[in-house]
Order: structure tokens, then C-alpha cells, then sequence
């Protein structure tokens, strides 16, 4: 293989490098190892799983997901090579089998151990286990990727959309209340490199954005402690089946009247509607 990575033409060496990390991630997750913690948050049709390692986790997603995960890597990638916005996901997704009683336990953890507010969004359609409670992840292939983790007070949410403070739970406080913005300066071990760099990187977050129209609905980026602004829940931007982002004329009228700004001193996220 070496032989072949040392020979190939540039063209072809995406293509290998995304498959032996994608081997590599398939090697190292294990769904007996996947358990729903504090840190497990779900939204539509995924959960995050917070992995063995403190800074590692795992997006797992239901059986019909691996398409709009695969375009969100794609788009993720895009976005760092065009405008230097890095992200937070490993690598691209694999599928990985999930057993017959593996879904009987994980679906039953998360009826269980997590708040309802944080519990996902969708279910199994008429599938219910003796007891009622609803089934989310069925038996068979599943869309999996691995993510970097990164929590309050090294990171923190920017979000646009929506106020409830569930939602952000495992990140820390409330979205950029005082407390939640004391606690991420204070770990930051260079006030100056902080201010001077999430300044550079959300300039280019607006030209990523306005490039990107998609991007401003449900708008969330990670802050980190050392500056730098980084891209999640990209598949927010809808594709059709040609993989085009599909907004209809009344979506691309909103967002286009949508403006995005922060300040730095007072830490602050402005969206207005114009």
C-alpha cells in the first residue's frame, strides 16, 4: 500500500486517504463501547455519542442518513480547502451493523437516561417495545462517523436559531450568557491570540456564508479557545437527488435579508432580519 501511496497520481490520493481513515475508524468503534451519557445529545436524525477517549465521539444516524452524511464530509471539506474554516468531524461515514439486542439496549438507554429534551427527534414508525417506549435505531447497517469532541469551557456554541438552553447542555451555560462566556475566556491561555484570531476566522466565516447562503439557516459555528471558528451540522444545507442545495424561492428571499455579525468585545452573535 505504501508503494501505491508513494506512486499515485494526486487525483487518486483523496480517494485512498479517505478510505484508510475510514478503515481506521471502522476499526476503533464498537457499538458495545456506545453509551448514552450526559454528554449524548439528539436532534432529527442523529445522535452524538461522547467516545472512550475525552476528545473523541461518534455521529450515529438512522439506516437512511448515510447520504446526507457523505454530502455533509464532502461539503466540510469544501469549505476548509475554499475558505479555511476547519471542522470537527474525523473522517467520512461507514456503515456498521447494529444487532438485534445491541438496538434493544441502546434504544432503551436513551428512553431511559436521557432528558426528553435531548432524546431524538425521530422514531421507528409503529415499532414500540412492550413497555411503549419509543424505538429509534433499528437492527441492521447504520451511518457512523467519527468527531473530535470538543466541550465548554474549550469551545463554545454560536447559534442564530432558537433559545432553548437544552440544546446546549453539554457545552456548558446557557448560549453566551455571562457566565457561560466568562468561563470560556478565562480557559483560553492568550486573551490577545483569542480576540485577534476568532476576528479572522468569522471574516471568513461571512465569506463562507454569503458564498453559501444554506449556511445562515439554523446558523451554528464552534468557538475555541484558541481563536479559531469551526463548522458542525453542515448538512443543514439540503440537496436534492443531483446533490445540488435545493431552496425554494421564499427560503433563498428569507436568508437573503438574513445578516450575521460577532463582536469580540462584548463577546456577541448578532442575526437580524432585515
Amino acid at each position: 500500500m505504501l508503494f501505491l501511496l508513494l506512486h499515485a497520481s494526486p487525483a487518486y490520493l483523496p480517494g485512498v486517504l479517505n478510505r484508510l481513515v475510514e478503515r481506521g475508524m471502522h476499526r476503533r468503534f464498537s457499538w458495545d463501547t456506545l453509551n448514552v451519557t450526559n454528554a449524548t445529545t439528539c436532534g432529527g436524525d442523529k445522535c452524538y455519542f461522547q467516545g472512550e477517549h475525552e476528545d473523541e465521539g461518534w455521529l450515529v444516524g438512522g439506516r437512511s442518513y448515510l447520504i446526507q452524511q457523505s454530502q455533509g464530509w464532502a461539503f466540510a471539506e469544501e469549505l476548509r480547502a475554499q475558505f479555511g474554516v476547519n471542522h470537527l468531524l474525523g473522517g467520512p461515514p461507514f456503515l456498521a451493523t447494529l444487532q438485534r439486542q445491541q438496538a434493544k439496549y441502546l434504544n432503551a438507554k436513551l428512553n431511559q437516561s436521557l432528558d426528553r429534551s435531548k432524546r431524538p427527534l425521530w422514531r421507528i414508525t409503529g415499532t414500540k417495545s412492550k413497555n411503549g417506549a419509543k424505538q429509534h435505531y433499528s437492527a441492521g447497517p447504520h451511518p457512523v462517523q467519527a468527531v473530535r469532541s470538543c466541550s465548554w469551557p474549550k469551545c463554545m456554541v454560536l447559534k442564530c436559531s432558537g433559545n432553548d438552553p437544552n440544546r446546549l447542555r453539554r457545552l456548558g451555560p446557557n448560549n453566551l450568557t455571562a457566565q457561560a462566556i466568562e468561563g470560556f475566556v478565562a480557559s483560553a491561555t492568550n486573551k490577545t491570540n483569542l480576540s485577534m484570531g476568532i476576528q479572522h476566522d468569522f471574516a471568513m466565516v461571512i465569506a463562507m456564508i454569503e458564498a453559501h447562503p444554506c449556511l445562515k439557516s439554523d446558523f451554528q459555528v464552534y468557538l475555541r479557545n484558541d481563536g479559531n471558528v469551526l463548522n458542525i451540522d453542515l448538512d443543514r444545507c439540503k440537496r436534492n437527488k443531483f446533490g445540488s442545495v435545493s431552496l425554494s424561492d421564499t427560503e433563498q428571499r428569507r436568508l437573503a435579508r438574513r445578516n450575521i455579525s460577532l463582536t469580540t468585545e462584548p463577546l456577541r452573535l448578532n442575526c437580524r432580519d432585515a
